[in-house]
């Protein structure tokens, strides 16, 4: 993969990890507000639009998983030999640290 497809990828990825915080953070200010409110309806749309949310985490991931393939042969590999189930949240965290941080390293 060229350095600008990975920049790309990497700036779409960013982009997308924006809009799920601000659509959390707008779920969280209207979930918060209708327990204050006592506001029942408000509440049900909350938790509609939290589907909305889980598509997004999700695309994140596969995303994600996509470029840690693609850039990290050795992460690919091991990440092949197990299912993705196996792997919690946090590892795939970590492994999106690591690959961020190998590329800023390697622009240094």
């Amino acid at each position: 993969m060229a350095r600008t497809v990975l920049d790309k990828e990497l700036q779409e990825l960013d982009e997308q990890i924006l809009r799920l915080g601000s659509l959390v953070d707008d779920a969280l200010a209207k979930a918060l507000d209708s327990l204050e409110t006592g506001d029942i309806a408000k509440a049900g749309l909350v938790i509609e639009a939290d589907a909305g949310i889980d598509i997004l985490r999700a695309a994140i991931e596969e995303h994600t998983i996509r470029l840690l393939t693609l850039q990290q042969p050795l992460v690919g590999a091991i990440c092949a030999t197990l299912p993705r189930h196996s792997l919690s949240r946090a590892t795939w965290s970590v492994l999106v640290m690591e690959l961020l941080a190998s590329r800023r390293s390697s622009c240094a």
